[in-house]
C-alpha cells in the first residue's frame, strides 16, 4: 500500500510540474523569425536605399541579392553604378563587364561601361565600348552623338563628325548634334558652317541661350550682319537679364547699327552692366571699335564704372598699322572732371583738346574730334617744339572747344 501511495504521489507532483511548465510556455511571448527574403526582395530593397542615399545599406543589400542569384544583369548593372557613384571604378568596369556577358542588348550598361573607361583614362576602351554598343543598336541617335562627343574630345574630329552626321540622319532634329557640329567648324575656322549649324540648332531648341549667344557673336564679329546679331543676342538677353557678357556684345551691337550712339547702348543694358560690381573689377573695358585710318590702328574702348555700368570713360590707342612703332603710340581718353572732356595721354599729363558737357558723348564726335587731331601726326610729347613761354607747346589746345 505505501509502495503504490508513494508512486501515486510521484505521479501526481510530475503531473503538476508539467502542467505549471505548460502554463509559463503558453505565457511567453513567441518568439519572431525573421523572413528569408528572396534575390529580387534585397535588389527592392537596394534601391531604395540608393533613392534615399544610403549607400552603404544599398551595397550590402545588392551583394546579397548578387550571392543569391548572380545570373540577373540588373543586380551586377546597380552594383556597377554604385561602385561608379563611390569612385571605385575598377570594380564598376568588372560589374558592368558581367552584366553585358548575361545581356548584350542593354544600351544603358554600354553607355555606364563608356563612362567608367572614361574616368580611368582609358578612352579607347570608352570608344569601343560604345562603338560596340552602336553595332548592337545602329537606329540609336543618341549613342552617335555620345560616340561623336567621346571622339571630338580626343580632337579625332573627322570621326567625330561623322557620327554626329550620323546622329542627325538618324534623328534630323536632334539639336545637341547641330550645336556639336556648329562648335567643330567654328573651331575648324569655317564659320559660314558654324554659323549654318548654329542657326539649326536654335530654331529646334529655342530654349538653348548658349546657342543663341554663339551664333549672335558671330553674326557680329565675323559677318557683321549687326541686325541679326541683335535678334539673336536680345534674346540670349531678354531670357537672361544677368548675364554681363551678353549685355557687352549688345552694347557693340547697338553701335554698329548707328541706331543709337554708345551711351544709348549702354542704358539699353545699363540693368545688367550695373552688376559690373560684382562682375567686373575696376578699369575692366569694352572694346567698341578697332580700324586702320592711313598709317594708324585706332582701338577705341569703353571703360566700365563698376558702381553704374556705364562707361567713365572711352579710351582711344592709335599705334602704327605695321607695329613698327613710328609713328609713335598716341593714346586719348574721355575723362569726367566738372564736365566731359577729350584730352590727350602725355608723359606731361592730360592735355584737354575738346569739352563736351552732359551727358556723356557720343562715340562718333570722340573719334572725329581724335582723327582730327592724328592728322597733325604730331607727337604730344615732342616737347622740343614748344616755346620757353609756353612749355606744354599746347596753347591753342588747353584751353579745349566747348561743345
Amino acid at each position: 500500500m505505501r509502495s503504490r501511495a508513494w508512486t501515486a504521489s510521484v505521479l501526481a507532483l510530475g503531473l503538476a510540474v508539467g502542467l505549471g511548465q505548460t502554463r509559463r510556455l503558453f505565457a511567453q511571448e513567441p518568439e519572431l523569425v525573421p523572413p528569408i527574403l528572396t534575390a529580387a526582395e534585397h535588389y527592392v530593397r537596394a534601391e531604395r536605399y540608393l533613392l534615399e542615399e544610403r549607400y552603404e545599406e544599398a551595397d550590402v543589400e545588392l551583394q546579397v541579392a548578387i550571392h543569391k542569384d548572380d545570373l540577373r544583369p540588373a543586380y551586377h548593372h546597380v552594383l556597377g553604378r554604385l561602385r561608379l557613384h563611390q569612385k571605385r571604378y575598377p570594380e564598376a568596369i568588372e560589374e558592368f563587364c558581367r552584366a553585358i556577358a548575361l545581356d548584350p542588348f542593354e544600351i544603358e550598361v554600354q553607355r555606364d561601361l563608356a563612362l567608367a573607361h572614361s574616368a580611368v583614362g582609358d578612352r579607347e576602351s570608352a570608344v569601343n565600348a560604345l562603338r560596340e554598343a552602336a553595332r548592337v543598336h545602329p537606329n540609336d541617335a543618341r549613342l552617335r552623338y555620345q560616340l561623336g562627343s567621346l571622339l571630338d574630345g580626343m580632337a579625332r574630329e573627322d570621326e567625330a563628325l561623322q557620327e554626329y552626321v550620323q546622329a542627325i540622319m538618324l534623328l534630323p532634329v536632334y539639336a545637341e548634334a547641330y550645336r556639336a557640329l556648329g562648335r567643330l567648324y567654328q573651331r575648324r575656322g569655317n564659320l559660314d558652317k558654324a554659323i549654318l549649324f548654329y542657326d539649326q540648332a536654335g530654331r529646334m531648341n529655342p530654349l538653348d541661350l548658349e546657342v543663341h549667344f554663339l551664333l549672335g557673336g558671330l553674326y557680329l564679329t565675323y559677318r557683321g550682319d549687326f541686325a541679326k546679331a541683335r535678334t539673336a543676342l536680345e534674346y540670349v538677353h531678354q531670357a537672361d537679364p544677368e548675364d554681363f557678357e551678353t549685355a557687352k556684345l549688345l552694347v557693340r551691337v547697338y553701335y554698329g547699327l548707328k541706331e543709337d550712339d554708345l551711351g544709348e547702348g549702354m542704358r539699353r543694358c545699363a540693368g545688367t552692366l550695373a552688376t559690373a560690381s560684382g562682375k567686373a573689377s575696376e578699369g575692366d573695358r569694352l572694346l567698341i571699335d578697332d580700324f586702320r585710318p592711313g598709317t594708324r590702328r585706332v582701338r577705341a574702348e569703353a571703360l566700365l564704372a563698376p558702381r553704374e555700368g556705364e562707361p567713365v570713360a572711352f579710351e582711344i590707342v592709335a599705334v602704327a598699322a605695321d607695329g613698327s612703332g613710328s609713328p609713335p603710340d598716341r593714346r586719348f581718353a574721355v575723362v569726367r572732371g566738372s564736365r566731359w572732356s577729350l584730352v590727350e595721354r602725355t608723359s606731361r599729363g592730360d592735355l584737354p583738346i575738346e569739352e563736351f558737357g552732359e551727358p556723356p558723348p557720343p562715340y562718333r564726335p570722340v573719334i572725329d574730334a581724335v582723327l582730327e587731331v592724328l592728322k597733325q601726326e604730331k607727337p604730344a610729347d615732342a616737347g622740343a617744339a614748344s616755346s620757353p613761354a609756353d612749355p606744354d607747346g599746347e596753347s591753342g589746345r588747353r584751353g579745349g572747344r566747348r561743345r
